[in-house]
């Protein structure tokens, strides 16, 4: 199955509004692929409770591309470091990952994209090629590239735009810009990252 296809599977099982995993748009549908209304009103096999957790498990991993051992992971790590409030905690993780920081500044059109080009040794960390997209990154750090791919995102992005954001600096082909805490809180992952926990909790 084509990247293409396994993307708009995932959009349909899971509904449109999964942000950076795809710019791919799909049409509205009623029932699934497969399902017919008599069906759906009268399942009976699976929780309503427990298919909503699990499908918003599952659109955790598709946002930051993790697996399921890679979030039980985080969800124990989590929980370790700060047993009163580890979803705030997981939330810093997960937005503190090196391909998440790439795509949330805008470098990237996709998260999948910012994989590819950390894979490939485009985006530097602090000087250095760290071809790990996973890596958790600290406030301060510098991540930079002269990659033609995220100038013109970047320019993209800013175009008719009023404010720029100082953080992300260009100069002479090269693109800067500093880790900082986060100025808000995305209400959205939290939601979806308090459904991990009651799932696997």
């Amino acid at each position: 199955m084509s990247n293409y296809k396994k993307r708009v599977k995932y959009l349909r099982k899971y509904g449109p509004d999964i942000l950076g995993f795809t710019t791919k748009k799909i049409r509205n549908r009623k029932n699934k692929p497969g399902e017919h209304p008599f069906f759906v009103s009268n399942k009976t096999s699976v929780k309503e409770s427990f298919l909503v957790r699990l499908q918003n498990k599952q659109k955790l991993k598709l946002l930051f591309c993790l697996s399921e051992r890679q979030l039980k992971n985080y969800l124990k790590l989590a929980s370790i470091l700060n047993k009163k409030k580890p979803i705030i905690t997981l939330y810093n993780i997960l937005n503190l990952r090196f391909d998440f920081l790439v795509y949330k500044n805008n470098l990237t059109k996709t998260i999948l994209q910012s994989r590819q080009l950390i894979v490939h040794g485009l985006i530097k960390l602090n000087g250095l090629r760290l071809k790990s997209p996973g890596h958790i990154c600290q406030v301060g750090d510098i991540i930079t590239t002269t990659s033609n791919i995220c100038l013109d995102n970047i320019a993209t992005y800013n175009i008719c735009r009023v404010t720029f954001d100082e953080t992300v600096m260009i100069n002479k082909g090269s693109l800067i810009f500093k880790v900082t805490k986060p100025q808000f809180i995305d209400v959205n992952i939290l939601y979806l990252i308090q459904q991990s926990f009651e799932y696997f909790f």
